[in-house]
């Protein structure tokens, strides 16, 4: 009744719902940072917020860092499109507490490394060496900061610091050769059981080498070429590698009568 009808075209706009993925979960050493970057699918997302392991807001942000020292747990990321709604997706974070370590004292100048935490494989080094499961380093240098590192079988690494201190130089001042069983010879193997690469020379008043102490030689029994020297005065160098001191000076050879 006078009305004709008309064809015409209505744009129908399809919007995609927010989608969300994440990646792997996420094991970091105490200490260090995380840094979550989800791919993100859908149109017109107005807003984004984190919740953390306690339920709480923490971010406003698409991509989550925390610098330093997360929870462990698991991550919610919510994506909120005002068209098409929310969307969202979890990722867990373990956080591994760091093996901790002990200098055990084996000898003079030996340490082993003692790991303290979790059961399983440790790695070892001390300065610059190269990883390794051995524990036990010897004839390291006294008087120097050394650094003793371990790491676990997820990475995570500890260190500290360690100075052994030198032994103190003791050099007896004489010796009595009466082969009663006590001080009959000049002993310095307190010296170089501790400076295993010690070298000693002795001189007579003349500055003849009447005797030289070094590897398994640790003392001097009064004689030269197997003949008794006589009771007076003798004069040492001592050389310590070690520890780059030499010392000097003298001590008495004392003879019964």
């Amino acid at each position: 009744d006078g009305i004709c009808p008309q064809e015409g075209t209505i744009p129908v706009e399809v919007k995609e719902k927010p989608s969300i993925t994440m990646g792997d979960d996420v094991v970091v050493c105490s200490g260090n940072g995380i840094t979550l970057t989800p791919t993100v699918g859908g149109d017109d997302i107005d807003t984004y917020h984190w919740i953390g392991p306690d339920g709480d807001t923490i971010a406003h942000t698409r991509d989550l860092t925390i610098p330093t020292e997360p929870e462990s747990g698991s991550y919610t990321l919510v994506a909120v499109s005002k068209l098409c709604g929310e969307s969202s997706a979890s990722q867990k974070v373990e956080v591994v507490p760091l093996p901790e370590l002990l200098i055990d004292s084996l000898a003079l100048n030996s340490r082993k490394i003692v790991a303290v935490g979790h059961a399983g494989m440790y790695e070892y080094k001390v300065d610059n060496k190269e990883w390794s499961t051995q524990d036990v380093y010897e004839n390291l240098t006294y008087d120097y900061p050394h650094t003793a590192f371990v790491r676990d079988e997820r990475g995570c690494e500890n260190m500290t610091v360690f100075t052994i201190i030198s032994p103190p130089i003791a050099i007896p001042d004489y010796f009595t050769p009466s082969d009663d069983g006590m001080n009959d010879s000049w002993d310095l193997s307190t010296i170089m059981d501790a400076y295993p690469n010690t070298k000693v020379t002795i001189y007579d008043r003349t500055g003849k080498v009447v005797a030289v102490l070094e590897g398994d030689v640790m003392d001097w029994d009064g004689t030269y070429n197997g003949n008794p020297l006589p009771s007076t005065d003798y004069w040492y160098l001592i050389n310590v590698p070690e520890i780059r001191k030499q010392f000097t000076g003298h001590f008495t050879l004392i003879r019964s009568k």
